[in-house]
């Protein structure tokens, strides 16, 4: 899929293909756009998965069946929601340092 963007279409991260997710080419027309101007966030190529509406929606759902539950925990509600995507972020982070440690 593509977004509109200032008259072009720019693919979505999400939908890319393998190279383009490798090379970042699907960042290419908002580079091209930077360079003659300002960007609007609202034209950045931001899955749709990674809205906040949707991450909204998700934490809702959540909270809402810890309230039913009548056990409503703020931490829990965000660990189940976010908590996934958070602990690969901080594997990858740990990765990233013990390569930058180690010279690698």
């Amino acid at each position: 899929s593509t977004s509109t963007m200032g008259g072009t279409n720019c693919p979505d991260a999400a939908t890319s293909g393998f190279f383009n997710k490798l090379s970042f080419g699907w960042m290419n027309g908002v580079v091209r756009k930077a360079r003659t101007g300002d960007v609007d966030v609202h034209e950045l190529p931001l899955p749709t998965l990674q809205t906040a509406d949707v991450a909204y929606e998700q934490f809702q759902v959540n909270w809402e069946a810890s309230v039913k539950a009548g056990q409503p925990n703020l931490r829990k509600v965000l660990w189940r929601t976010f908590g996934r995507d958070l602990m690969l972020a901080g594997i990858f982070k740990l990765l990233w340092s013990v390569c930058v440690i180690t010279g690698a």
